[in-house]
């Protein structure tokens, strides 16, 4: 009876998976064969229902499409901190440093920071020539920084130039998400002192509420910063007058041999002229110099003369009497 019983449930479960399974294949293709349907009578009604379809039945496509749709819009979303430091070498200094501030102002820039320094000398490039260096910090829109950059040449030469480019885009999401709970905790703090039915819980909230408050505030002023630095580019411009430009590209034998040769007489011109300048500038130590020497002289020269006197003298007193 037992055994009997067992077949009994055996078959009912065999049937009961087979039935499942008839149904679950029968809804597929009941499912593809309305989709096939469904895309083939859109297909012949209008063409904007075509396109829709016709997506559908080209998943990869519609997934390329929205995948680039996707990194599109994260990549407008992203944010950039970009910064650009360089070096000009011109012949005319004053000229060049209001050209370069004036260029920024005109893009919607503004100068940072200038310093200007005379006198200042790379010996290692343009030896025994005194320079001046102008140091410009300037502040220019980010959407502007590539127009301006290519400005730079028509300053002077530009010996260097570094571009950085920081993606700070997770330090601005995780700022943005601390301020907002920030927010909702100050908005909940206020609520809180509102509903407060003793004097304990009211002084809590407020300590809690100021501490919170405090904190915001800094979270906000990092977020004003960061702003600040994304949509305004820092650019950094070291500005050296020079007697003459040199280029970097490269030239023939005759034309470096030459170009050697005048830089070599111009070298000896200049420390000839140094040497002038020097020998001038101490003529006033040298003059001193000479008249203590000749000072000296005529002391130890009069002192000379007055010991040989007087050894004259005495020598004179000690003679022997002569004898007739």
């Amino acid at each position: 009876m037992k055994k009997a019983a067992k077949l009994i449930f055996a078959i009912i479960g065999i049937f009961a998976v087979c039935f499942t399974a008839f149904a679950a294949c029968g809804a597929r293709e009941w499912n593809n064969t309305q989709a096939d349907y469904l895309t083939a009578d859109t297909e012949s009604n209008n063409g904007i229902g075509s396109s829709v379809w016709q997506k559908k039945a080209t998943p990869g496509e519609s997934d390329g499409a929205a995948t680039e749709n996707t990194l599109d819009e994260q990549s407008a979303r992203r944010k950039f901190i970009k910064d650009i430091q360089a070096s000009i070498d011109t012949a005319q200094y004053e000229k060049c440093a209001a050209d370069l501030i004036a260029g920024a102002v005109a893009v919607g820039g503004h100068v940072q920071s200038q310093e200007r320094h005379a006198g200042y000398n790379r010996a290692n490039k343009y030896p025994h020539n005194p320079l001046r260096e102008a140091i410009l910090v300037l502040r220019v829109p980010s959407d502007k920084l590539d127009s301006y950059k290519t400005g730079f040449e028509k300053y002077g030469v530009v010996t260097n130039i570094t571009e950085t480019t920081r993606d700070v885009t997770l330090d601005y999401t995780d700022l943005d998400a601390r301020l907002k709970a920030l927010r909702t905790e100050r908005d909940a703090l206020l609520k809180l002192l509102e509903q407060a039915e003793s004097l304990q819980d009211l002084l809590l909230a407020r300590e809690q509420l100021t501490k919170v408050r405090q904190e915001l505030d800094s979270l906000e002023a990092q977020l004003r910063q960061m702003d600040d630095l994304i949509v305004m580019s820092t650019v950094t411009l070291q500005v050296y007058e020079v007697e003459e430009l040199r280029s970097d590209e490269p030239k023939g034998f005759w034309a470096s041999a030459w170009e050697g040769f005048r830089l070599s007489v111009s070298v000896i011109g200049k420390g000839a002229r140094d040497w002038a300048e020097g020998l001038i500038t101490i003529l006033p130590f040298l003059l001193l110099i000479a008249i203590a020497a000749v000072v000296v002289g005529l002391i130890v020269k009069g002192v000379r003369k007055k010991r040989r006197r007087k050894k004259a003298l005495t020598q004179a007193n000690y003679l022997p009497p002569q004898q007739g």
